[in-house]
């Protein structure tokens, strides 16, 4: 998942149990469609039709540029919000990506404008009958980002899945449309067993219990599983792990790592860590998840395969920054150190502007638990779980060949975030 922490409010009112979360499942599981009498096979010599959604977010757009390079599809069509100048918005992030744009003016794109938690996603009857009768694979990518809101808040997301679902069901051909659904790590939360987490669902709600987000995406794995049993779609949920930066080094600044880097100008120190870190580059993450499309497995993990360790990627930050390494819970402490002023004031709140982990104080602690409780190599650095990617690396040749995350990497985040006034271009070490 892409780690992006908004300010972290305590006291949300969340499912009051774990247990309670099969009611979602229950829910949006009921009533599936029954195929169509009278299904026929696809035409001779067809190429791929792919339906994804959110492609102007960050891992959307950059599956979106996969996509339509890849010589094995014939179309794509991008469904985003309506009234959202999609097209606009595509080509702007194209551009900020370092992506090509001119793959926007191919006749195998089309841009949709839809309300996808609608039955009929909102669009005209003739364009519907036009994506039934040609659609291959469904990527579900876009989801609401917010770690402050109950899974109820979610509803509508949840729905969306659905509907696509019931889209697939309606499918004139005798293999329907795979769906493939953008999960996340965060249904890992709660993990408890030791080794790398297997490319399995899980049984247990707890595992996800706790955050709406996490909890939001635990429901559709068991609504795809029930989809698959009850009426043999074929359905593929992606975890995602930590993706890093884009093409271009540009590393979501709200996100809990830049946050981390930036508290360097403040606390004059990194924490160091044992442990590896598995984190994907964006780009290579998203070509790994359009090559996923073919999986036969019903659950796979993205995240890279080939893990490095934390301080490879830090210490170059470290010295470029002119700052020493520290334990986390020095560097823990400082940060809390330097909180100021009254909850809701002012000066508090200029203060998380300076300095952004001051927000994110809440989830530094809950990981610093999870680094306490780590078991040597059993866990990544920031006690984060370790993920299989045996089943993923079989299908995705890209993922199964992608080289080591290098120090050149963490460098082109640093002047990424120095290009965007993120981190200061005159600041260089201790006053």
């Amino acid at each position: 998942m892409s780690m992006h922490l908004p300010e972290i409010t305590p006291s949300i009112p969340r499912s009051r149990t774990p247990q309670d979360l099969w009611r979602f499942v229950d829910r949006f599981s009921a009533n599936l469609p029954v195929r169509p009498t009278d299904l026929v096979d696809r035409p001779t010599g067809y190429k791929d039709v792919v339906l994804i959604t959110g492609t102007t977010g960050g891992l959307g757009c950059d599956a979106l540029e996969h996509l339509l390079r890849d010589e094995n599809v014939g179309l794509v069509y991008a469904f985003n919000r309506k009234n959202s100048h999609a097209m606009e918005r595509q080509r702007l992030r194209f551009a900020a990506r370092g992506l090509d744009g001119s793959l926007l003016n191919s006749p195998k794109f089309q841009m949709v404008e839809a309300v996808l938690h609608e039955p009929d996603f909102g669009l005209d009857a003739e364009l519907l009958e036009e994506i039934r009768g040609s659609v291959t694979h469904i990527i579900l990518n876009a989801w609401k980002v917010n770690f402050n809101v109950p899974v109820t808040a979610f509803e509508q997301d949840i729905q969306s899945v659905r509907n696509f679902v019931d889209f697939a069901l309606s499918s004139p051909y005798i293999h329907a449309p795979a769906v493939v659904f953008v999960g996340s790590i965060a249904v890992l939360d709660n993990w408890k067993k030791l080794g790398p987490v297997p490319e399995l669902p899980i049984d247990d709600p707890a595992c996800a219990f706790g955050k709406g987000y996490s909890e939001s995406k635990w429901v559709p794995e068991r609504v795809l599983q029930n989809v698959t049993r009850e009426r043999g779609l074929r359905t593929i949920v992606v975890r995602v792990g930590q993706i890093e930066g884009d093409r271009m080094g540009h590393w979501n600044e709200r996100e809990w790592f830049p946050s981390l880097v930036k508290s360097a100008l403040f606390q004059k120190c990194l924490p160091k860590q044992d442990g590896d870190i598995t984190w994907i580059p964006c780009y290579e993450a998203a070509q790994a998840l359009t090559e996923l499309r073919h999986s036969s497995d019903p659950i796979v993990h993205l995240v890279h395969p080939r893990p490095v360790p934390w301080d490879s990627v830090l210490e170059p930050i470290a010295r470029e920054l002119n700052v020493p390494f520290v334990p986390y819970r020095t560097w823990l402490s400082t940060l809390e150190g330097s909180v100021v002023g009254e909850p809701g004031s002012t000066e508090q709140a200029h203060a998380r502007r300076r300095n952004p982990a001051l927000r994110l104080l809440p989830f530094y602690r809950e990981q610093e638990e999870k680094i306490e409780e780590a078991h040597g190599p059993e866990r990544e650095a920031m006690g984060f779980v370790f993920l299989s990617t045996d089943k993923a690396v079989r299908v995705s040749e890209s993922l199964a060949s992608l080289p080591e995350t290098a120090g050149e990497r963490a460098l082109m985040w640093l002047a990424a975030w120095r290009k965007s006034g993120f981190l200061s271009t005159s600041w260089k070490g201790k006053l």
